[in-house]
């Protein structure tokens, strides 16, 4: 149940057949849960639903999708189907975890355009200056591997950027923003839900410039940084840095957390073969001659256009 414990009641009443839900929380999270009644009238948390994917993909699949197609080129049209382009490494977890931390960048990009207040906060970690808003209005995030920044702004795209997956440019001539230490300001941005951070050796080591944002979807982030900052310590290096260093994405934007959280969910239940990528889609857009049409015309305009649908190098 994750941080939830559960207990429920077999006391029901004619005017309340569900039973009651107490939920008790730990690690300061919210104390509330989406719940759903089964077929003998107890509430259960929606983790335990088995039509969640379901639920999950009528939320958040359209997004997910869109970030796919858009920003990654990981859902390619094929056989009058849509496919996932199939990035297996290692094994599914690491595979797994590749495809969630780009989604991850997604998520900041996007979070940063919708929401001034985030984009000004992960700006000011990011450049290391304490900004006004006023001035971080002025700039928006971009992928610096994404397909979209190669079709806008190409001086800036770099998927092989080992620095910085995200970058700020003004709204005007699109001119990356200076940080406090006289470089580009960006981010690291990285994911895992196993326990493992990648990316803690260049981190041990002082190799980035910028720094990482962490979305810790299994809780580490707290045992990432003492490890992280032992190390430190071992080295004489100052371990007042890795505050500034080490950032808990969680801490910066909880919904946006939340949000990658769910596309976790649906991308591995794709890598595992439980779903289809169509899934992602609702069923009356799927079934759109519309959706069809121009879903095979922007596959057309990318494969003319040289790029590979689904490519992942």
């Amino acid at each position: 149940m994750g941080i939830f414990d559960f207990f429920r009641s077999k006391n029901k009443t004619p005017e309340n057949n569900a039973g009651t839900l107490t939920i008790n929380s730990d690690s300061g999270q919210s104390p509330f849960v989406i719940c759903y009644r089964d077929s003998s009238g107890v509430l259960l948390p929606i983790e335990e639903n088995p039509g969640r994917l379901k639920m999950l993909s009528f939320r958040y699949g359209r997004k997910l999708y869109d970030f796919l197609v858009d920003d990654h080129n990981l859902i390619r049209f094929e056989n009058n189907q849509l496919v996932l382009k199939e990035l297996l490494l290692i094994d599914a977890k690491t595979t797994l975890m590749n495809v969630v931390g780009r989604i991850a960048e997604s998520v900041v990009v996007d979070r940063c355009g919708r929401d001034a207040e985030i984009n000004h906060k992960l700006m000011r970690i990011a450049s290391g200056i304490q900004l006004r808003s006023t001035t971080s209005a002025n700039y928006k995030a971009v992928g610096t591997g994404f397909a979209t920044t190669k079709r806008l702004y190409p001086d800036i795209y770099d998927p092989q950027d080992m620095q910085r997956d995200i970058m700020w440019l003004d709204n005007v001539k699109n001119k990356p923003h200076i940080s406090k230490s006289g470089k580009k300001t960006g981010l690291q941005i990285k994911a895992s839900k196993y326990g493992r951070l990648y990316g803690s050796e260049s981190l041990i080591k002082h190799e980035y410039e910028v720094p990482l944002l962490y979305f810790d979807l299994n809780g580490d982030y707290r045992d990432c940084y003492m490890k992280l900052k032992t190390e430190w310590d071992k080295r004489g290096k100052d371990s007042r840095d890795l505050d500034m260093m080490f950032v808990r994405a969680r801490d910066i934007d909880a919904d946006g957390y939340e949000e990658l959280r769910q596309y976790c969910e649906l991308l591995e239940a794709m890598i595992q073969g439980k779903m289809k990528p169509e899934q992602l889609i609702y069923r009356a857009e799927r079934e759109s001659a519309t959706f069809a049409t121009g879903l095979m015309a922007g596959t057309m305009e990318k494969l003319n256009s040289g790029i590979l649908i689904g490519n992942y190098s």
